[in-house]
């Protein structure tokens, strides 16, 4: 296996979530679109609790992937993924309990251990190509989406409705379609939608559980189409450990007699 195609399905479902560029948003009272049809305080509702959520510093994550495509590719690993808040992001894939590979990412580095190949990789974000410049902010979108549960991108005209036990928040711009729906008991996300010209993403998100303070969801399945060719990939994590932690460094260490490759 070639260093940077280490469970290339995986890596595929983070780079549709990084690609969105997901910002908080918070909509002042200027800017309210007028066709909310009397459902203002359902949006206003949502949008504080975006605005009020906790902002952990760092956070480690141990998940269980399972992984299919159109294309007939499955497979399953673990991932134990650790954070620092503004500062960097690492991932490990294990499979039967032995590690294939880690890889962390900076603003603009990347560093790739290799376990089957017994190489290390590692230099510019800009050499990759398939990953957005600068990385690493919207890495941290990742991270807070994960841990405080869902985000709209900015400059969205944003309508709201509710149906059964559901609040529904949708928005679009001129390049993107997104939807968001919550349980009204306690706003909590339970699917979310996402649509660009290149991708289709589709989320449910369910059985949450709280650790210190914080709800976070223990399953998150993602369905991901690429329009252009009608390929389907498919993704399910399933936690087993998701903390907020103090993180005070990596370990990321480099066995000596693994071959170093620019």
């Amino acid at each position: 296996m070639k260093p940077l195609q280490v469970h290339r399905a995986f890596f595929t479902i983070l780079l549709a979530i990084l690609v969105s560029s997901c910002q908080r948003r918070t909509l002042p009272d200027s800017r309210k679109p007028d066709h909310f049809d009397g459902r203002e305080i359902i949006a206003k509702e949502m949008i504080d609790c975006l605005k009020h959520s906790l902002h952990p510093p760092n956070f480690s994550g141990k998940a269980q992937l399972e992984y299919a495509s159109s294309r007939e590719e499955t497979g399953s690993a673990q991932i134990v993924m650790q954070s620092l808040r503004d500062s960097a992001c690492q991932i490990a894939l294990k499979k039967a309990g032995v590690e294939l590979g880690r890889i962390m990412l900076t603003n603009d580095r990347y560093h790739l251990i290799n376990r089957i190949d017994k190489n290390y990789t590692h230099g510019e974000l800009a050499g990759l190509g398939w990953l957005p410049q600068p990385v690493y902010p919207k890495l941290q979108m990742v991270q807070d989406l994960l841990i405080n549960g869902y985000f709209l991108p900015d400059g969205l005209n944003l309508s709201a409705s509710e149906s059964g036990k559901h609040y529904e928040l949708a928005g679009q711009n001129d390049s993107l379609r997104t939807r968001i729906i919550c349980d009204k008991k306690n706003l909590m996300p339970v699917a979310f939608y996402f649509e660009t010209q290149e991708y289709t993403l589709e989320t449910t998100i369910s059985q949450y559980r709280q650790n210190n303070a914080v709800w976070s969801p223990e399953n998150i399945l993602a369905h991901i189409r690429q329009n252009d060719t009608g390929e389907i990939r498919e993704a399910q994590w399933t936690w087993e450990r998701f903390d907020r932690i103090a993180l005070p460094k990596f370990n990321f260490l480099i066995p000596a007699h693994y071959t170093r490759q620019e």
